[in-house]
């Protein structure tokens, strides 16, 4: 989320609200100076604290980039001393209209945001009534992890495993983590590739930069085949169809891995797979839809479908940017592309030539472009929503069309072309959604160098369920380390660099209780 749109998000994450939670005090009516002072002491300490934390922009990011935003840092009420004079004129016409905005809110909620609370019910109500968002004000404490470890190494990749196990991938080693301890540790021989795959069949399957593939055993970790891409490439991805593996290697090429015939070992251990006309590929995903299937490859700011064979069913491109794509119900398909949240039905998306979504860029002057040379056909888009402020996060499916996604620094659901919900919580991570009606995303704490937390809000209102504490520190969030979190039945486990914690979510209270 940027530029002035951002305001009552940018004042709520500057004044530590984080994931946001009696009711405030009743002050004494204040004077109509007293309230603009209010306002400009609020705007002024915003802007310091945003200036430390590059991930809540908002004005100085506006205003000047790093170096105005260290200097603002020290002197937050003076922007002359920090900026260009065009850039400050700038920043104080838009510090001016963010006062004025201020001057509308009530005196309450002025009073909360100057003592930092958003997090008791009553403030965090009336934040939510002022900006028209669902109130997250939590009601209950959710769970202690039942175990966490700090290992040495971030984490890269995450699987788990019957019986409490959690397989982890570190950048030279994959280990086995249960309880709070270490039960075994395989080295890679080399730098990791970065992905770990559970291939069934007591199969984990990992790479190195080297171009060596092991096949692992996932209750030991011992090492049962090693093989090599040819031709000095090694795989930068990969993903599992049946008892195969489908490999992404770093040429842009594909191969197939069998990690049967690896061990044995015997012919067909590793074949190449051409796609006709694909040119260098730069992700593979393992979403299926349709009757025969589909193997979706994303390349750059192109997204191709391809059918089994190989043969491409269509070929979507991006003008600006195309994030992950997820399967919904029905073999309908959900993708975050140039600002806009899609859902395609790929059967009626056939296309000989590249498709394109929404309008260009329209010309100044003259006609409009309607780009119909590169319209999809008929009944291939199903819904296209503009969501600005979009996060790198994939949308999170909730059955039939639903699907949660981030946006700026809230959460919010879709279900086609109508919003059912929004609400703040200051993510760290994309929403990850069980089957029993819930939300789970990682977010950042009550103030700056608080410790992240665990959120759970029900998928059908947006209310908050519980809030739980972690032992991630608040320096996690920025570290640059993405987080992973996996959910396996009544287990939730979340990693965040060298941090691990695995909750047991059966003593959680469940959707339907009073949010």
């Amino acid at each position: 989320m940027r530029g002035p749109g951002a305001l009552a998000a940018a004042l709520l994450a500057a004044l530590g609200a984080g994931c946001p939670g009696e009711a405030p005090p009743d002050p004494a009516a204040p004077t109509d100076a007293e309230r603009r002072a209010a306002c400009e002491l609020l705007i002024s300490t915003t802007t310091a604290l945003q200036s430390r934390d590059p991930a809540l922009l908002a004005l100085v990011e506006a205003a000047g980039g790093e170096q105005a935003a260290a200097c603002l840092a020290e002197h937050p009420t003076e922007p002359t001393r920090c900026m260009s004079p065009q850039q400050a004129e700038a920043f104080l016409r838009s510090r001016g209209g963010l006062v004025e905005e201020c001057l509308g809110w009530s005196d309450a909620l002025r009073g909360c945001l100057l003592r930092g609370d958003l997090e008791s019910p009553g403030c965090a109500a009336a934040y939510a009534r002022s900006q028209g968002l669902v109130s997250s004000a939590p009601q209950r404490n959710g769970p202690a992890p039942r175990w966490s470890l700090r290992l040495e190494e971030p984490l890269q990749a995450l699987v788990t495993r019957p019986g409490g196990q959690v397989i982890g991938l570190t950048p030279r080693a994959a280990l086995g983590l249960a309880e709070g301890r270490q039960t075994w540790r395989t080295e890679l021989g080399a730098e990791a590739a970065g992905w770990l795959l559970d291939a069934g069949g007591g199969w984990l399957v990992t790479g190195t930069r080297d171009g060596a593939l092991l096949g692992l055993d996932d209750l030991t970790g011992r090492q049962r085949f090693r093989a090599s891409l040819p031709d000095g490439a090694w795989a930068v991805e990969a993903a599992r169809f049946g008892a195969r593996v489908l490999l992404l290697r770093s040429d842009g090429r594909l191969s197939w891995l069998s990690p049967d015939r690896c061990a044995s070992p015997g012919a067909g251990c590793l074949e190449s797979w051409d796609v006709p006309g694909a040119g260098p590929l730069q992700s593979v995903q393992p979403l299926h839809a349709g009757p025969g299937g589909l193997h979706l490859v994303t390349a750059d700011e192109r997204l191709r479908a391809l059918e089994p064979t190989g043969r491409v069913l269509f070929e979507l491109e991006a003008r600006r940017s195309l994030g992950e794509v997820s399967l919904l119900s029905g073999g309908h398909l959900a993708l975050v592309v140039d600002g806009q949240v899609a859902v395609l039905q790929p059967p009626l998306c056939r296309s000989q030539g590249p498709l394109r979504l929404g309008l260009p860029p329209q010309p100044a002057d003259g006609s409009p472009d309607l780009d119909v040379e590169h319209a999809p056909p008929p009944g291939c888009v199903v819904s296209l929503v503009e969501v600005p402020g979009l996060a790198a996060f994939a949308p999170a499916p909730l059955g039939g069309d639903g699907l949660a996604l981030v946006a700026g620094l809230r959460v919010l659901r879709l279900d086609r072309r109508t919003e059912r919900w929004r609400t703040e919580v200051l993510p760290v991570s994309g929403p990850l959604a069980s089957p029993a009606g819930q939300l789970f995303v990682l977010c950042r704490g009550a103030r700056p160098d608080a410790a992240l937390r665990l959120r759970a809000l029900s998928a059908s209102t947006g209310l908050s369920l519980w809030l739980a504490e972690t032992p991630f520190p608040a320096e996690a969030a920025g570290a640059g380390d993405r987080p992973l979190l996996v959910l396996d039945g009544d287990r939730l486990v979340v990693g965040l660099g060298p941090h691990l914690a695995v909750w047991e979510l059966a003593a959680a209270p469940a959707e339907g209780g009073t949010p």
